[in-house]
């Protein structure tokens, strides 16, 4: 925890800062998957449910702004052929992922519409908040009191003085927690429980000590 160069005395502590929080934003991933003999057929159909799902999630209210492609693929399908003891080309997968950023509250009539319409895979939830900047704000006074007492009382005990900071360092941590949910048809709406976010930020500081 103490480092020291040619011209100063330095002591260094990090401090970490965590607050919880109520997340208002939902991360919502639902794709669609077809398989058709031909490469074509595959993605044609695709295309057809895909357009189906977005037109049930813009229903539930949710603007086109906020509805994102999340990827496209299209990949040959195998089928092992024991007889001959080789793999066979049996057809073609097509995936199309979409990401809807919807309130937490209509995040349960989402999934269920894009189910409903034929989304046929789920790629989970993920929640946030719109503006965390408060939030973090007391995260990185937080981390700066404990980093700051860690370095005061390194101090005290090696018997000296502090003359005061000469740096501090915000360094990357936290982030939201994933809520992975099973891909169903329900005959209510999904209930859908963010629970609480906690949102972490590290600080580093170094203070000058007068030598003895």
């Amino acid at each position: 925890m103490q480092t020291q160069d040619k011209h100063q005395a330095l002591i260094e502590a990090t401090g970490r800062g965590a607050v919880t929080a109520q997340p208002d934003i939902a991360l919502l991933r639902l794709g669609v998957a077809t398989q058709a003999k031909e490469p074509g057929a595959a993605t044609d159909e695709n295309a057809k449910i895909v357009a189906k799902v977005i037109a049930a999630i813009k229903q539930a209210g949710i603007p086109e702004g906020q509805i994102q492609t999340a990827g496209l693929s299209l990949q040959p399908v195998y089928e092992w052929d024991e007889p001959n003891r080789r793999n066979v080309l049996i057809g073609y997968r097509a995936e199309n992922n979409v990401t809807v950023r919807t309130p937490i509250e209509r995040a349960g009539k989402v999934y269920d519409a894009g189910i409903q319409a034929g989304a046929n895979e789920a790629g989970g939830i993920v929640f946030t908040i719109q503006d965390d900047t408060k939030y973090r704000r007391a995260a990185l006074a937080e981390a700066t009191r404990l980093a700051t007492d860690e370095v005061q009382t390194v101090a005290k005990a090696l018997g000296v003085g502090l003359v005061g900071p000469v740096q501090a360092q915000v360094l990357v941590d936290g982030g939201p927690r994933p809520f992975e949910a099973s891909l169903r048809k329900a005959d209510v709406e999904t209930p859908i429980l963010p629970g609480q976010l906690e949102i972490v930020e590290q600080v580093r500081v170094v203070f000058e000590f007068a030598r003895a």
